[in-house]
């Protein structure tokens, strides 16, 4: 029997000092679009198998405005889960943290490989990163500077297994094909996949 479990990401995935409400818009039934997302959540589509089971880490879309946690999370997970794969949906913050550090997303992120690393009936030697759009580029940045930002994350695990990204943004520079997005810019540093 399959399962779902929602894990509320670490203590810097909330920001005490926000009068932010998260806005939940439905698209459709069973379609819904979160906005103004202010605490992140892993929530995991178990599998129903005796052994650990390999994983998937979706990062939904949502033009880093938001994140469309139905269409582009939940069913990918349910559909991977009945073929034997936990699917993990990742529910990530937008702006940018007022730190040197990193950007929410990426902060986001690297919790969930933590709670996918610590969670009994996960293989985390065995975990691939999805993204679908903005998604796409969170997950395409963080493969591709993984060593990088593990380490400025304080993440210890195993890089990914493999990397699926669905009709990702792969440029935040003007004009390719969307304007720049500021919270993705030289002023919140991590954020750039070529780094410049």
């Amino acid at each position: 029997m399959q399962k779902r479990i929602e894990i509320p990401l670490g203590a810097e995935s909330f920001d005490p000092n926000s009068h932010v409400t998260e806005e939940i818009r439905w698209d459709a039934p069973n379609l819904r679009f979160i906005k103004k997302v202010t605490s992140a959540t892993l929530t995991l589509h178990l599998p129903a198998r005796e052994d650990s089971a390999p994983a998937v880490l979706i990062c939904p879309g949502g033009v880093y405005g938001g994140v469309s946690i139905d269409k582009e999370g939940h069913h990918f997970a349910d559909w991977l889960s009945a073929r034997g794969v936990a699917g993990a949906v990742l529910k990530y913050r937008m702006p940018c943290p007022p730190s040197p550090h990193l950007p929410f997303p990426v902060v986001d992120f690297f919790q969930a490989l933590e709670a996918l690393a610590d969670y009994d009936g996960i293989d985390p030697r065995r975990v691939v990163f999805a993204g679908f759009s903005a998604g796409g580029h969170l997950a395409g940045l963080c493969a591709v500077r993984f060593a990088e930002l593990a380490r400025k994350a304080g993440f210890g695990g195993p890089a990914p297994i493999g990397v699926a990204l669905l009709y990702p943004v792969v440029s935040m520079r003007e004009g390719f094909p969307l304007p720049a997005l500021p919270f993705f810019s030289p002023k919140c540093p991590g954020s750039r996949m070529d780094k410049g």
